[in-house]
């Protein structure tokens, strides 16, 4: 083959560019290990010798100019800058970084001024911004950061550009007023950031004046934007996490109406209500729908819904009246007959059964209506499932906890991994439990701590935390054994002998473990009997020698809610609610004492109940 002069030559410069690249290479390797080490003189040397050549900038760019502004040597790095922003005019970083070098020199003025011309020259382009504003962010001109973003979204004519960036920002500097906004013109931007931002809040507004402060926010903005469905869905959100449900309702009504829902939105508030125990408000809600809507599938499900609210204040009425558990009976007649064709048919059957079983002691008549429920044709696989349970339940109020048990591990097998197939699981290992069986029922246990239902997985923990606390001391297990027999004669609602047991059990294991799970049952007899004053002289014995234990917050809470509701001494209730939120500030018990404690103390937006009209 025939080498020309010019292949030669092409060749020595290509092998002298790698050799000189891999030369470079190693240079720009030492000069940062050098770096790392702290030898900034020898990393120093290497760093302004590389820096002569442009290929060399991205990889030694930081650390050069990390040392020359340690040395504070302002002159070199203003330099080297003008030079490299020679070269990348286009790297908007580069820009950033000479607007630090004249704010670490002191030249503050001089900075201002050349950063604000930047952040006008990039502000048209939201690549650009959002990239130098990341590289602001990086070196904590956070005040230039959140003045970029705005310059943009002005020049944009976007009042909602950068929202997430701005929002992120100030939940950075802790600005939550701020953040609150930015969050909300996020959600603006896109009705499906919606469940984003209120996740979010959940996770960031943890105090109950955060909750507070961003409720009283919302009211300007629902009164100044009307149609800003953003805003009335966050303020729902806020009402139902305060557990203001007549405020939650206002709202829902206001955006049902506007968008037309058919009342879609109040049902869910009115749902939430009822599962709340607020059964006066969720009535109130109920009757709103049923004669707004009358002639919807909504109607029907809110009279379901007012039918069950309206019974289970029946049941938490003390003494329970039997006449009106007969009311209600007669009402679940009519709405079987008002909608026999109904999928919530069934349900109403389900219902008036277990008033039959467990307040009016005509088992036979629920076993039989339960029975013709599950032999139907096409009756829904979960309400089946749940009917099962239903009679499980009944058979065992009857004393027969074999049918029980077989009945709830059919559930367990047909519905597997499903909610109402963990809920006959941990039945079962209630079941276990009323028997003394503790080893079984922590077998189920440990099971059901994995549950993917939150609510099932904490009564399992709760449930499995209790045995093992009464069993590591006590290993005969004979009062827990004793412990559990009560229980389930009140679950059978044998409170008579429920309350001899105790009593017995009282004296014969006095200073046990138990004693204040024993009073706490005692005072629940006692109030079920219609004897408050007896029931708030237990719980008070609770208050005063076991504040510290599990039942502590627990009794109090229910001390303030039984001279709240019961004896109707709303200033010793006041009393009490102060005093609990002074004592017991993390309880789970908090959120519902603050509103509670509101609505007695006549605060605005929390009124006792609805007046829909």
């Amino acid at each position: 083959m025939f080498i020309t002069l010019k292949n030669i030559f092409i060749f020595v410069v290509i092998s002298l560019s790698t050799t000189i690249g891999y030369s470079q290479q190693q240079s720009v390797q030492l000069a940062n290990e050098y770096y790392r080490l702290g030898e900034v003189d020898k990393a120093l040397a290497l760093y302004a010798d590389l820096a002569k050549h442009n290929r060399n900038i991205a990889a030694i760019h930081q650390n050069y100019l990390t040392v020359l502004l340690e040395l504070e040597d302002y002159k070199t790095a203003t330099k080297y800058l003008d030079k490299v922003i020679k070269w990348f005019p286009k790297n908007v970083n580069y820009q950033v970084d000479k607007g630090l070098v004249l704010l670490r020199e002191g030249k503050e003025k001089q900075a201002n001024e050349y950063i604000n011309r930047l952040i006008e020259q990039i502000s048209v382009d939201r690549y650009q911004t959002r990239r130098a504003v990341q590289h602001m962010l990086r070196n904590q001109l956070t005040g230039y950061a959140i003045r970029a973003l705005e310059t943009a979204r002005v020049k944009a004519k976007d009042p909602m550009l950068f929202a997430i960036d701005l929002a992120n920002i100030y939940r950075l500097q802790n600005d939550k007023q701020k953040m609150v906004l930015e969050y909300m013109n996020f959600a603006i931007q896109n009705p499906r950031n919606l469940q984003y931002i209120k996740n979010t809040f959940q996770v960031l507004l943890t105090e109950p004046e955060d909750l507070e402060s961003l409720e009283m926010m919302l009211y300007d903005l629902v009164q100044q934007n009307p149609d800003n469905d953003v805003y009335a869905e966050i303020l729902i959100w806020v009402n139902l996490q305060q557990k203001n449900f007549y405020g939650a309702f206002i709202q829902a009504r206001a955006v049902d109406k506007r968008l037309q829902l058919g009342g879609s939105k109040v049902l869910n508030v009115g749902v939430i209500a009822l599962n709340n125990k607020d059964y006066t408000n969720a009535i109130a809600i109920f009757d709103y729908l049923a004669s707004t809507y009358p002639q919807s599938n909504t109607a029907i499900q809110a009279r379901l819904y007012r039918i069950k609210a309206r019974e289970n204040l029946v049941k938490t009425t003390y003494p329970v009246d039997l006449a009106e558990v007969r009311t209600l009976v007669t009402e679940y007649d009519r709405f079987v007959a008002s909608f026999p064709q109904s999928n919530f048919a069934n349900q109403a059957r389900l219902n008036q059964a277990r008033l039959f079983a467990y307040y009016l002691n005509e088992k036979d008549s629920a076993i039989q209506i339960i029975e013709q429920l599950i032999k139907q044709p096409r009756v829904r696989l979960d309400l089946v499932a749940q009917a099962k349970l239903d009679l499980a339940d009944i058979y065992l109020l009857a004393g027969k906890p074999w049918e029980s048990a077989l009945l709830y591990a059919q559930v367990d097998k047909t519905m597997k991994e499903t909610p109402l197939g963990y809920e006959a699981k941990l039945r079962n290992a209630r079941l276990a439990y009323y028997r003394g069986d503790f080893q079984l029922a922590q077998e189920y246990l440990d099971i059901l701590k994995l549950a993917t239902s939150r609510e099932i997985a904490n009564d399992a923990l709760d449930l499995s935390i209790f045995i093992q606390s009464n069993t590591a001391l006590d290993t005969s297990t004979t009062a827990l054994k004793k412990y559990a027999g009560i229980e389930l004669l009140l679950y059978q609602h044998r409170a008579a002998e429920a309350l001899t047991a105790i009593d017995s059990m009282l004296v014969a294991f006095a200073g046990h473990e138990l004693t204040d799970d024993l009073l706490y049952l005692k005072a629940g007899i006692e109030k079920r009997a219609g004897n408050f004053a007896a029931a708030a002289t237990l719980l008070q014995q609770i208050v005063d020698k076991y504040a510290e234990g599990l039942l502590g917050a627990k009794a109090y809470y229910e001390l303030g809610r039984l001279y709240e509701e019961n004896i109707g001494d709303k200033e010793k209730a006041l009393e009490l609610y102060n005093d609990f939120l002074r004592k017991y500030p993390g309880s789970i018990y908090t959120t519902d004492v603050r509103k509670r404690f509101r609505v007695l103390r006549g605060d605005p937006n929390y009124v006792e109940s609805i007046n829909p009209g």
